[in-house]
């Protein structure tokens, strides 16, 4: 009997031992999500930005929620905790990280996921954002915190103790960190920490700081890299579980999947390489054998670093991780047909190639193959690419290079993909098509569309004139049923929406008026969406102004890269080139890309460009960024006689104003900045322009104009001797034309330096009479400011007397 209740005793801690084990996290391969903790105005940002000028144009949103209108706004997020919960349920995400910035939230902005998370296996942690507050503040209310929530069913528990995520912990020093930890031992509340031990953009590198970070926290949380190269993302995982192995042996490593990045730091941009940085983060975690994985982020839409059901992402960037949390998991595949999701850049530059990516999953029906081909707006076919045979056991990537010397003088082009299988005649279906631009792009995000994804119906679009001589869009679904929605897409923002049931009729028929214009020559296309979700797109078609119906021969610089390859910031460039070299290109007047403020109309916040390109600017800024704007910084209007002697208005800059112009507003390559300009003597240097990414055009103490180009990344920089006379009146221009940095005062060269070919970065931020730091501001009067993505000279500058 007595052996009996003994067997019975171990077959029980037996079984508790088992359950204690599955229920140990660290025995899990748990796929988080950072989830961004506030609100974004997506209505104002992404469905209205470009619907007429105004502040939201300066740095509109680049995609938006697919989950509804306003469940991201700050009303939608204490309310719509389920729902992203179910999503990510239902995509194989485990738990969100939820990123609180002031301690004092920690508490009321945790208790809504908690709270929707209830009755579901999700896991629900707090991620601090920083960590430079007063101790006893974070004491109180991340006591307060855990004190509240580390018994909920829906928090993770590591060693019964709640696992928290912690993403900056610079302005606290270890020791300070470790006293904050002692006082809430003592009352029974800590954690489990998990620290990202240095910034995203680092290599993990340096061994004592990865000790140090150890002596406080127990596990690694890797914010995701992109900027990185295969090997060196690997490496920096690497160097991280040396360090764990080291010091916390049973320490939690979390790697960071990341996609890349658009956002306000980080360098402003960093690349997506299509699929290749998602796919590059997660094959350095795989080979690190990482304990967790944690996506950044889930919804992060100031920075387009979403994997969040969106307009444009789709739930694609979520399938794709799914299947790596499958490998990842060692599950098996499941029965399925061909899955394949293409991926591009719905914009590049002149110069540049462009790549297209087709994506497939392992699927168990006969061999399949993927089509893609370029067509012309009217329907004559560009380019056919070859057949892409479909991987049936792995997922696996196709990547099409493009060369800039193959697109001639295409600027839109159509994109049509089909999936065949035995023999079968292709169904082809429109994609989203490519736009490629002079100087600049209008959009720098990737976009990523699944051929099963999309929905049937043939959709065209015509630009005609309306009854009262205004354009028109004409939309036109060719269908005898249809329920749904259609948007109208000016340069891939929607500027319409209309509502679809239509039935017993072999046509739907509408007309939008176009109310105002973003360029001389717009690309209109229609999104259409069924009720399920499916997507389709019409033919492009371009609504071009008058009188810009000329070509001008201009220097357009060769990359041999596409947009993410030609990231400036590498440390080695990825092209097909040894160096990139200049050629001369006939461009179109409407496409040449150009700002131009007149300054002589008085109006309060916002300028709107004159120049046919509808870019906005403000009057005053903070410094960096437009937000929170000083109001001391804002230059005033004032009536004075103008550079041809005649009263008018000008703009007057104190030392300290700025006019701040929206963002990427600065040409790539080559480019001509005038200025009418009114100095006052102040002895001290005085910035006339600058973009943060090294483009800059001042007056010395001397009143002499200098002008730089690349600051440390391929740098050259020009100074004129002559000094610009106080109190007068001067044209001034600054020129680069891909080989050289030229200076003109009054139609007159007074400079000229060689400078390197090469483009410039894309993470474009532009001030006019001011510094980005707002500490070299221009004192005096200024008439007119001129940006163009042209090279002009004496005879051909825009402005005039």
């Amino acid at each position: 009997m007595k052996h009996k209740r003994f067997m019975i005793l171990c077959s029980l801690i037996g079984f508790l031992a088992v359950l204690t084990a599955a229920e140990d996290p660290r025995r899990q391969k748990m796929c988080w999500a950072h989830y961004v903790g506030w609100g974004f105005n997506q209505t104002d940002g992404y469905d209205l930005a470009m619907r007429s000028p105004g502040s939201w144009m300066l740095a509109p949103f680049g995609d938006r929620t697919l989950l509804g209108k306003n469940l991201q706004w700050d009303s939608g997020i204490f309310f719509g905790a389920r729902k992203q919960i179910e999503t990510a349920l239902a995509y194989g995400v485990d738990g969100f990280c939820v990123d609180i910035v002031n301690p004092n939230s920690y508490v009321g902005g945790l208790n809504r996921f908690f709270r929707d998370a209830e009755g579901t296996p999700f896991k629900v942690a707090l991620c601090i954002d920083r960590l430079d507050y007063d101790n006893a503040y974070l004491i109180e209310h991340l006591g307060k915190f855990i004190a509240t929530c580390k018994d909920h069913p829906n928090a993770c528990r590591i060693d019964g103790k709640m696992v928290i995520f912690v993403y900056n912990i610079a302005g606290k020093k270890i020791d300070d960190w470790l006293a904050v930890r002692a006082e809430l031992k003592k009352q029974g509340l800590d954690a489990y920490y998990l620290v990202q031990p240095a910034h995203e953009t680092s290599m993990w590198s340096e061994p004592d700081k990865l000790a140090d970070a150890l002596r406080g926290f127990e596990g690694f949380y890797d914010f995701g890299c992109n900027g990185f190269t295969p090997d060196e993302m690997k490496q920096r995982l690497a160097n991280g579980r040396a360090a764990l192995k080291a010091h916390r042996p049973d320490g939690i490593f979390a790697g960071g999947i990341a996609i890349g990045y658009i956002g306000q730091g980080s360098s402003y941009y960093r690349p997506f390489l299509n699929s290749g940085t998602l796919r590059h983060n997660w094959e350095a975690s795989i080979a690190n054998n990482v304990d967790w994985v944690c996506l950044t982020t889930w919804n992060d839409y100031i920075e387009s670093t979403q994997f969040e059901p969106s307009m444009i992402n789709r739930d694609n960037l979520l399938r794709i991780n799914r299947e790596y949390v499958s490998k990842w998991r060692g599950e098996p595949a499941p029965q399925r047909t061909p899955q394949v999701i293409y991926t591009y850049h719905d914009e590049t530059v002149l110069g540049d190639d462009l790549t297209f990516e087709v994506m497939n999953f392992s699927y168990t029906t006969a061999p399949a193959s993927a089509l893609v081909r370029l067509l012309a707006p009217d329907g004559r076919l560009l380019k056919e690419f070859a057949p892409v045979q479909l991987n049936p056991k792995k997922l696996a990537v196709k990547t099409f290079r493009l060369r800039h010397e193959e697109m001639k003088d295409w600027k839109v082009m159509r994109v049509q993909a089909a999936v065949v299988s035995n023999g079968e005649k292709p169904q082809y279906k429109e994609l989203h098509p490519i736009v490629r631009r002079s100087g600049r792009t209008e959009s720098v995000r990737t976009l990523r569309l699944r051929q099963d994804d999309m929905t049937g119906p043939e959709t065209e679009l015509r630009i005609e004139a309306g009854p009262d001589g205004r354009s028109v869009a004409k939309i036109m679904l060719k269908s005898w049923m249809f329920a749904g929605k259609a948007e109208l897409l000016r340069n891939g923002w929607p500027v319409a929406e209309l509502e679809i049931n239509h039935l017993h009729k072999p046509v739907w028929e509408r007309t939008v008026p176009l109310e105002w214009r973003r360029s001389p020559e717009d690309v209109y296309v229609v999104r259409v969406t069924d009720v399920s979700g499916r997507l389709g797109f019409s033919n492009p078609a371009l609504h071009r102004a008058e009188g810009f119906d000329g070509k001008t021969r201009l220097p357009v610089i060769v990359t041999g890269s596409d947009f993410d390859e030609n990231w400036p910031l590498w440390k080695k460039r990825i092209s097909r080139l040894k160096r990139p070299g200049v050629v001369a290109m006939p461009v179109a007047d409407s496409d040449i890309f150009s700002v131009r403020y007149d300054f002589d109309k008085p109006v309060d916040g916002m300028l709107i460009s004159t120049s046919g390109w509808s870019i906005p600017a403000q009057l005053g800024s903070s410094k960096g960024w437009w937000q929170g704007c000083d109001k001391d910084t804002v230059p005033q209007w004032e009536n004075a006689a103008g550079p041809d002697g005649t009263e008018r208005t000008v703009l007057a800059f104190d030392g300290t104003d700025v006019v701040a112009i929206a963002a990427r507003a600065m040409p790539t390559g080559p480019f001509t900045i005038e200025q009418w300009i009114k100095p006052e003597r102040k002895e001290a240097d005085m910035v006339l322009f600058e973009d943060q990414m090294g483009v800059q055009l001042l007056l010395d103490a001397q009143l002499r104009p200098r002008l730089t180009r690349g600051g440390h990344i391929a740098g050259a920089s020009v100074q004129s001797d002559k000094a610009v006379p106080a109190g007068k009146w001067t044209h001034l221009a600054a020129v680069y034309d891909g080989k050289s940095l030229k200076i003109y005062q009054d139609g007159r060269k007074t400079a000229e330096a060689p400078a390197p070919t090469c483009t410039n970065p894309v993470n474009s931020l532009s001030r006019i009479g001011n510094s980005m730091n707002l500490e070299r501001g221009f004192k005096g009067r200024l008439a007119g400011f001129s940006l163009e993505g042209a090279v002009r000279a004496p005879g051909s500058f825009r402005l005039k007397k």
